[in-house]
């Protein structure tokens, strides 16, 4: 059986977590304080949503606007910041980053296909606590890369490589 947002509920209660939440609504609202993380306010905290969608057989948790790539940076910069974003939904497995190429939003999120399955509280919590785990781990390396260009630690050979491959390429069109 999917979930509903009474179940939700039920287990961010029983968690003891703040959260918002209008009746009758799929989405509620809360966040978490950081020890890395800073969010567009430079406040030590992140917000994020959890739906429950497609009449209960997915639940999605998005952090939206954690980090803003500038829409006008280079394809060098972006590439950098491409590469450390993949690097840590590897690290990572549960969470995946998307962008917004409009406004160069990023936001991260952690999805929960049940299907016909229920959603146990385990996993609704592990998505849950997973994401400001994994923000305060890697917020450094990903402001690190949209700010000044440099890769994930540990991972700048495998840049200067890209960045030779970059340069020596030439697009079949030109």
């Amino acid at each position: 059986m999917p979930t509903n947002p009474d179940e939700i509920k039920s287990f961010l209660d029983q968690r003891k977590l703040k959260y918002g939440h209008d009746k009758g609504s799929n989405k509620f609202q809360s966040g978490f304080s950081t020890d890395n993380y800073l969010n567009a306010a430079s406040k030590n905290m992140f917000a994020f949503n959890i739906f429950c969608e497609d009449d209960g057989e997915i639940v999605r948790i998005i952090a939206p606007n954690l980090f803003t790539v500038p829409t006008k940076a280079s394809t060098k910069r972006k590439a950098v910041v491409w590469q450390t974003l993949l690097q840590v939904n590897w690290n990572c497995r549960l969470i995946t980053f998307e962008y917004d190429i409009n406004d160069g939003e990023v936001r991260a999120l952690y999805n929960i296909p049940l299907g016909d399955s229920s959603l146990s509280q385990q996993q609704l919590m592990s998505g849950v606590y997973s994401m400001p785990t994994a923000l305060d781990q890697y917020a450094p390396d990903i402001v690190r890369a949209i700010e000044f260009g440099i890769p994930l630690e540990g991972h700048r050979e495998y840049a200067n490589q890209f960045e030779k491959f970059m340069k020596e390429w030439t697009p079949a069109s030109a």
